[in-house]
């Protein structure tokens, strides 16, 4: 018999049956387990506008990323497939969503350009860069774990 140990985010109405937990379709996330000192994130992959993603991720998680550094930016791009997900920067002087600045950017060529003059939030795009979209667009977002975040520890066992 092997023993597997699994870290899960308690969800309500999940199933943890003998051998399997039930995954809901559209509740797919994808964790990249970094070092006690680095960020840790997570891709939630409901479709969400940029403000309903922070209010998710404050919720359940932490905030938004904020992406302060190469190392931040290459974990971020860790938990993220070819999809666009919101991250935590505004358009606010180039703002992070906890009002924090930070010189590091990875812009898309000519980006940001604001071009339907209503883009003030920002995605990462599936080639992991970022460009300044319409923030009541509807895509996947980016979750940073931090102190919002509650897991219960459960031991499962295969035969």
């Amino acid at each position: 018999m092997g023993l597997f140990s699994y870290q899960l985010k308690r969800l309500s109405g999940s199933v943890l049956t003998d051998n399997s937990l039930l995954l809901y379709q559209f509740f797919l996330m994808f964790m990249a387990e970094t070092a006690e000192s680095e960020k840790t994130y997570v891709l939630i992959r409901y479709l969400r506008t940029w403000n309903d993603a922070q209010t998710y991720c404050r919720q359940h998680y932490k905030d938004l990323p904020i992406i302060e550094s190469a190392e931040d930016n290459a974990n971020v791009q860790a938990v993220k497939p070819l999809v666009d997900a919101w991250i935590g920067l505004y358009r606010e002087a180039w703002t992070w969503s906890n009002n924090q600045s930070s010189s590091f950017r990875n812009w898309q060529f000519r980006e940001p350009d604001n071009a339907f003059l209503n883009e003030y939030c920002v995605a990462e795009d599936y080639q992991h860069n970022w460009r300044d979209t319409d923030c009541q667009r509807k895509i996947a977002f980016i979750c940073h774990k931090g102190d919002h975040y509650q897991t219960e520890n459960f031991l499962l066992c295969s035969n």
